[in-house]
């Protein structure tokens, strides 16, 4: 037995009333009635009636399945071997209940942080005090996302322990039912009433049983798919976790050091390649985050267009994410001159663009699809590569990069993506903008049309090719990655002369 409050023990998930059929069927549809049960109906209603049919039908194997169905369920080593072979419910509500107090832990200590720093910081004022106070925010944020990680794993075992539940249910009902209605057919024909009226009781009683576990097993699939929603959320507070703890101790960013050398792959033509654009080589020295971080910190700026202290990171993320037929003059003013800040015209600037499957892969075959780019080609929204090197999974570059636009090809789930890095010698890049913030485009949502991707945890800027009758050709030595959802990336392709070869 564990000595830590937080860690809660095996719960018993058998009742006074469990394994006895009817009687268990109504304690169990009521609870779920009363307590809003997510589980889908079949699993809390169908027995009910199935178990009334079945008492009608042959009440004295109704009798005798309800006292082995209790045995099974309070009895060793039955009940064990029971647990064993269908899962243990209650073991699984124990490990729900400790995320649970883990996830409660975690935000109460979240809140009193983030009390503690704005009561020890009243009245204080400066760039130290910002700085701090910015940084004290990120680890609330991060600790507060901790909680409802764990309060999703929580909701999640407590999921999962109904179904567990549900189908050591279906295993003991199964038995129990086969049990009496044998033992009731062999008093049946024992008393004289004859084999054929044995046999028409245990017929009828099948058919019961079948159609009780048909209509559960329905609602166990339903119940699964719905379960696999909330497995999609969790996948989501991951990622916001993850990024969470990323952004503690800089933003979330690589630290700005000279690139080590490159990894040296074996082509399809034979001849080696040693990588330039690998993730440990992007130089984020001239990455936009430094830019954000000083404007920021820049109090002038903020001073005057009248806001005062800055805004924190958070805040400018929020600020991004409105429309823009929202924004004040003085938000729609203080973003375009952040993001004015931000432009490159470095001509080796190394970008980075996302490519569906089906252009990724018309790259490497080195052909052109109906209205796209050549092999050597790029067109469309790109970004700057070392603001979005930290980027690494398929979900990642799918949010940040707010890949759900209409028609889109790119999926929330893929399991891989590929993304080029390259440089070009004649690209002219502009800044996505909105007439509202004085620009041309008018691409509809998640558009931003302030010159930022509508990433909810990155402040992502986004530039377009521009291209008008001409195509912006990238230099030989461009590399074609994959992101897996494991956080690693692999060298697929390179071009060279033209067109791209394939790592062996």
């Amino acid at each position: 037995m564990s000595t830590n409050a937080l860690v809660a023990g095996r719960v018993d998930t058998a009742t006074a009333t469990s394994g006895t059929g009817l009687i268990d069927d109504i304690v169990t549809l009521s609870s779920a009635v009363h307590e809003g049960n997510w589980v889908d109906a079949a699993l809390a209603g169908v027995g009910t009636a199935m178990d009334a049919v079945a008492t009608a039908i042959d009440p004295l194997g109704t009798l005798i399945a309800w006292g082995v169905g209790w045995v099974l369920d309070h009895i060793d080593p039955l009940k064990s071997w029971l647990n064993d072979l269908t899962g243990d419910a209650g073991r699984v509500i124990g490990f729900a209940q400790t995320w649970a107090n883990a996830a409660g832990a975690l935000q109460e200590q979240a809140q009193f942080l983030a009390y503690r720093v704005s009561a020890d910081l009243a009245g204080m004022y400066g760039e130290a005090v910002t700085a701090y106070q910015q940084q004290a925010d990120r680890l609330a944020r991060a600790v507060r996302s901790l909680g409802t990680l764990g309060s999703a794993i929580a909701g999640g075992l407590q999921l999962v322990s109904t179904l567990v539940q549900v189908v050591h249910d279906l295993v003991r009902d199964t038995i129990s039912q086969v049990i009496g209605s044998c033992t009731s057919a062999l008093a049946w024909a024992a008393t004289g009433v004859g084999i054929p009226y044995a046999i028409t009781v245990v017929s009828e009683r099948a058919a019961a049983l079948s159609a009780k576990i048909s209509a559960k097993v329905t609602g166990l699939i339903r119940s699964i798919g719905k379960l696999d929603t909330l497995l999609t959320k969790l996948d989501d507070l991951m990622r916001e976790v993850r990024s969470a703890f990323k952004n503690l101790g800089g933003g979330g960013h690589p630290r700005d050091v000279d690139p080590p050398p490159g990894r040296t792959y074996s082509m399809d033509d034979g001849t080696p390649h040693t990588t330039r654009h690998a993730s440990e080589q992007i130089d984020t020295r001239d990455a936009s985050w430094h830019s954000v971080n000083d404007s920021l910190h820049d109090s002038d700026l903020f001073r005057s267009h009248g806001v005062d202290p800055p805004w924190t990171r958070d805040q400018l993320v929020d600020v991004i994410n409105k429309p823009v037929g929202t924004l004040t003059p003085t938000e729609a003013d203080l973003l375009t001159e952040i993001r004015r800040r931000m432009v490159t015209g470095d001509p080796d600037a190394v970008f980075q663009k996302a490519l569906p499957h089906d252009q990724a892969q018309a790259y490497l075959d080195n052909v052109t699809l109906p209205k796209g780019p050549a092999p050597d080609e790029v067109r469309g929204f790109v970004t700057h590569a070392p603001d979005t090197v930290h980027i690494g999974t398929p979900r990642e570059v799918f949010d940040n990069l707010r890949l759900d636009y209409k028609d889109t090809e790119f999926r929330a789930r893929d399991e891989t993506i590929r993304v080029i890095r390259y440089q070009s010698d004649n690209a002219v890049y502009d800044i996505p903008k909105s007439p509202v913030m004085g620009g041309t485009a008018t691409d509809k949502l998640p558009f931003t049309g302030n010159g930022f991707t509508g990433s909810a945890d990155n402040v992502v800027p986004e530039y377009k090719v521009h291209y008008a009758g001409e195509s912006t050709t990238m230099r030989a030595g461009a590399e074609m990655w994959e992101f897996t959802k494991s956080g690693t990336e692999r060298l697929v392709g390179v071009l060279r002369d033209g067109g791209w070869v394939k790592v062996r």
